[in-house]
């Protein structure tokens, strides 16, 4: 599924405003964010996807509209958990 996402991204040109795909995608690229499975999306595997991440992540609205809507201590636990987890999902995404 993030090969969709990725390859869709790489045919996009700089966005200047976000649609309705996008808010599509966030939340999970965002969850992946959150439990340290950076790698999955990070630009050496995926660069648009990351590209587009980066893009998404700069604009003043993610702050209001996403960021300040995750409690940090719930990210910290995600976080942590996905990081306990991280060896096994590497395994079966065939990255190990």
């Amino acid at each position: 599924m993030l090969e969709l996402y990725h390859y869709g991204f790489s045919t996009c040109s700089q966005k200047v405003r976000l649609g309705l795909a996008d808010a599509c995608v966030l939340p999970y690229v965002l969850r992946l964010d959150h439990l340290a499975m950076t790698p999955l999306v990070c630009s050496a595997a995926r660069p648009s996807l990351a590209r587009w991440h980066e893009g998404v992540r700069a604009r003043p609205s993610f702050e209001v509209a996403v960021a300040n809507w995750a409690p940090e201590p719930a990210v910290a636990m995600l976080r942590e958990n996905g990081k306990a987890v991280w060896p096994q999902v590497e395994a079966m995404a065939g990255r190990a």
